[in-house]
């Protein structure tokens, strides 16, 4: 059995690495692992994804190895529902199998897979929710007068003429006006005039 064991710790949290070691320590005591490995994140929120330690652990879950993960609670890997379910997928799909202590959190069995469920039934409640914020969001910024979308490139077109006749390539005049080249070409093509650069 390949053991990965992940502790974490924010800065306004009570419980530290060390009493976290502590209760991952007692439950290996029971088990002959073939390996252990572990991962610390200190001063990390877990809302966050983008933890040093959490990425290196999970890259090695894709590389299927291990075979079990413990921590002391669930949101030690995250506090964030939408993540937590999303990290359980992964490990569900590399054949991990997840341990927290504290929460009593197995999946495994009929029932594991019932509470998997569920928790993914959260989550998409919780995806459902956001969507509609945001649409909300975006009807109240419309009512308001607010332009949507992205906003016109700023290209004057007598000017990106007058480079081109210097003999400046395509390349050149788009990355002056901070544009693609196929948007350029767009608009030499029409000929339109866009709103004027501002001035710096």
């Amino acid at each position: 059995m390949r053991i990965a064991c992940y502790c974490r710790v924010s800065t306004g949290d009570k419980q530290s690495v060390a009493s976290q070691k502590a209760e991952i320590e007692a439950y290996l005591e029971k088990r002959t692992p073939k390996t252990v490995r572990w991962f610390d994140d200190t001063g990390y929120s877990g809302g966050r994804i983008d933890r040093p330690a959490f990425q290196r652990m999970m890259a090695d879950i894709r590389r299927r190895r291990f075979d079990v993960l413990v921590c002391y609670r669930l949101d030690r890997l995250s506090r964030s529902l939408f993540h937590a379910v999303h990290v359980l997928d992964e490990l569900r799909c590399h054949d991990v199998r997840l341990v927290t202590l504290a929460d009593g959190i197995s999946f495994e069995g009929p029932y594991g897979a019932l509470m998997f469920a569920l928790v993914s039934g959260l989550a998409e409640l919780e995806r459902e929710a956001i969507r509609e914020r945001v649409k909300a969001g975006l009807r109240a910024a419309k009512a308001r007068g607010v332009r949507l979308g992205r906003a016109p490139a700023a290209i004057d077109i007598r000017e990106a003429r007058r480079r081109r006749a210097k003999g400046e390539t395509m390349r050149q005049v788009a990355d002056h006006f901070n544009v693609t080249v196929r948007t350029l070409q767009r608009y030499l093509n029409k000929g339109d005039k866009s709103p004027p650069r501002p001035t710096r």
